[in-house]
């Protein structure tokens, strides 16, 4: 059993979240879990204190059995039964005996752990340790600790307590984030702008770029570090990047926000993937979590990147990490939670299934930590993909997907029995009456992101999702479109989604279905993204329109793309800044000098979501990829909106387009996307 030790406990619990702590106090105390509230009853403090997401930012470090861990700033014990579980012995150190009280009855059935309530400055530790952990501590040495130089100061005195090949892990917020500059607050004092402004008049908290902690460091000694990029962040990490995994792993996906309101002033992936291409990443991640030692930091084996499926049902929970071991590079799956090796154990079984055609899986081996797959250095399908994309070649794209459906979907055969209980259960109750195309044991994540080349063939990795039962050949090429569509906005351009799925014979009854089986397989069977339930609202803000608004009128920028029969590119665009007047618009293009133009595109506003509806006129436009929901209204949930017209040889030297447009507030995205799954219901 764990061990309490209130030796230097001064009866002062001087960092606290407020009368929150003991409604979690209770929890613990009666063993209530988040997933036992209704969403609304879920406060930040609870999920932050009490997440098994908490976790991520250190399950998949290398640790071992044989090593020792001092826990610095426990709190409620977010990260200790992890370190007991990885470790020989902890030590976890917490000022608050209220929270040092939460983490022992929720790990005292630790024998491996010791929890010391008080100042670690007033203490004196008679043993040394592996690793010091400072997760979300570091920021506040200048309130607990005296002296002009105190962040210095705190890290000399934790060196006391380190074997001389030791290492401190610091897990703390980027004072440059890309989130704050994006309209995040600063986590720690919800107040815009603060980290940016280096904390100008206020010194009870602070966080640091990249330079600054790595200067901090070196300033006592530990010179050694290794930089590792938890995202979104060190909270409620999903990943865990390198520099050099910033590129091949897609840095910068769209996160949940589950603290304060958030603003976004701008695309957040979109400058991520700019800041990637530009190699300097590392400088904005949100947070950092920092690897030091005062001696070489050199391992036999160092992780590249990590994704971490821990926001599943638990027996989904598993982990995939690219790791090195001299020159070989390898990619391991493995279990999060006893539930999950049965998981593990399928992927490996998946790994070895041989196909009739000229595709195949990527093999993998099973070890005691998992299945373990050579890495793949080349490009994979998706890859290839955006350059056909660049080029506008759509046959291309088609072919790619005909290629996925023809190597790996051979052994089909129609069927209206598909729909049994192991179907809905994984499926959902959502019925299609008619024969579709099924396969047994077929892979249904057959997406572009997760199948490469090798000479002629296509070689499929990943493969986590196969079922013994009857699966729709048509939903898991749904799956693969969808995906693109999804990732690539400028694909709907190329060819209406509705057009693509048509072009593999999934009709828009099909569409509908589909996507109720995907959103049910993700969210109630695999149970995938859990806190997304408890996610805040992000407000978008648009500082042209801000400016506008101040100056009396709501404008937005309107843009008409001319085909002349080259297709659509930026350099053939006209932009025209129109005013909204209770959402009522019009706008003039003088197309006089423009050629002979085919037809065109109206992209009524970028970034957002809306609803518009245009006045019906001799040069009607038809909707690209809206759903109807009054006979004038389309709504658009999708940040790209567009219309279509062609021209039909008419020369047509100006056009007049009038109509009324609302932009969406998230509540409304989020009202119309139930609706929309009631109807398909």
């Amino acid at each position: 059993m764990a061990n309490m030790n209130l030796k230097y406990y001064q009866n002062d619990d001087k960092y606290t979240d407020g009368d929150i702590e003991d409604v979690i106090f209770k929890m613990v105390q009666s063993n209530i879990k988040i997933s036992d509230l209704k969403p609304k009853e879920v406060s930040y403090p609870i999920l932050y204190h009490l997440s098994e997401v908490r976790e991520n930012i250190l399950n998949w470090y290398p640790f071992k059995k044989t090593e020792t861990a001092l826990e610095v700033g426990a709190g409620c014990g977010a990260i200790t039964g992890l370190l007991c579980r990885k470790m020989k012995k902890i030590t976890s150190v917490e000022l608050s005996k209220r929270r040092a009280t939460i983490n022992y009855l929720r790990h005292k059935e630790y024998d491996n752990l010791e929890i010391l309530v008080g100042n670690l400055n007033d203490m004196t530790l008679e043993d040394k340790f592996d690793y010091i952990i400072l997760n979300g501590v570091f920021e506040y040495a200048i309130s607990f600790t005296q002296g002009d130089t105190p962040y210095e100061t705190f890290l000399q005195a934790m060196s006391r307590f380190l074997k001389k090949d030791g290492r401190i892990i610091i897990a703390i917020e980027n004072r440059l984030g890309l989130k704050y500059f994006s309209g995040a607050a600063e986590d720690h004092t919800e107040l815009y702008f603060l980290g940016l402004n280096n904390y100008e008049n206020y010194n009870l908290v602070r966080t640091f770029s990249k330079t600054e902690i790595e200067e901090v460091l070196k300033r006592v000694g530990f010179a050694h570090q290794e930089f590792y990029y938890p995202y979104p962040d060190y909270k409620f990490p999903n990943e865990i990047f390198t520099e050099t995994a910033f590129k091949k792993n897609e840095y910068g996906k769209t996160y949940n926000n589950y603290s304060t309101t958030k603003i976004s002033l701008f695309d957040e992936h979109k400058v991520a993937v700019s800041l990637v291409k530009e190699g300097v990443m590392s400088t904005f991640s949100n947070s950092f979590l920092v690897v030091a030692g005062k001696q070489n930091l050199s391992d036999s084996q160092k992780v590249i990147y990590t994704k971490v499926n821990n926001d599943r049902v638990n027996k989904f929970r598993i982990m995939t990490a690219i790791e090195q071991s001299g020159n070989e590079r390898y990619v391991i799956k493995s279990p999060l939670s006893k539930e999950a090796a049965g998981h593990i154990q399928a992927i490996y079984d998946n790994s070895i299934t041989k196909y009739n055609g000229i595709c195949s899986n990527l093999p993998g081996k099973i070890g005691e930590r998992g299945v373990l797959f050579p890495y793949i250095e080349s490009a994979n399908l998706n890859e290839e993909i955006v350059g056909y994309i660049k080029d506008k070649d759509i046959r291309k794209i088609k072919d790619v997907i005909l290629e996925i459906q023809d190597g790996f979907l051979t052994e089909k055969h129609l069927s209206n029995a598909f729909q049994t209980q192991e179907f809905h259960t994984v499926f959902g109750p959502q019925t299609i009456d008619r024969a579709l195309e099924c396969m047994k044991k077929a892979n249904i994540d057959l997406i572009c992101d997760n199948i490469y080349r090798r000479g002629d063939k296509l070689l499929a990795i990943d493969c986590e999702w196969v079922f013994s039962f009857e699966v729709p050949v048509q939903f898991i090429i749904w799956r693969t479109i969808n995906e693109l569509y999804e990732k690539y906005n400028s694909l709907e351009v190329l060819m209406p989604r509705k057009e693509m799925n048509g072009e593999f014979g999934i009709d828009e009854e099909m569409a509908i279905t589909f996507w109720y089986w995907a959103v049910y397989f993700a969210e109630q069977y695999v149970k995938s993204n859990g806190l997304q339930k408890y996610k805040k609202e992000v407000k978008h803000m648009n500082l042209n329109e801000i400016v506008a608004r101040e100056a009396g009128n709501a404008k937005i920028n309107a843009s008409l793309y001319l085909d002349n029969g080259s297709g659509y590119s930026e350099e053939n665009k006209i932009i025209r800044e129109i005013g909204l007047e209770d959402d009522n618009f019009i706008v003039r293009y003088d197309l006089s000098g423009y050629g002979n133009i085919q037809k065109v595109r109206f992209d009524p506003l970028e970034g957002e979501c809306c609803v518009c509806s245009l006045q019906q006129t001799v040069t009607d436009f038809i909707p690209l990829n809206s759903r109807s929901i009054t006979d004038h209204e389309e709504l658009f949930l999708t940040t790209d909106p567009m219309y279509e017209m062609n021209f039909d040889g008419r020369d047509i030297k100006e056009l007049v387009i009038q109509g009324k447009l609302h932009k969406l507030s998230t509540l409304e995205i989020t009202n119309y996307i139930e609706i929309l799954l009631q109807s398909c219901g």
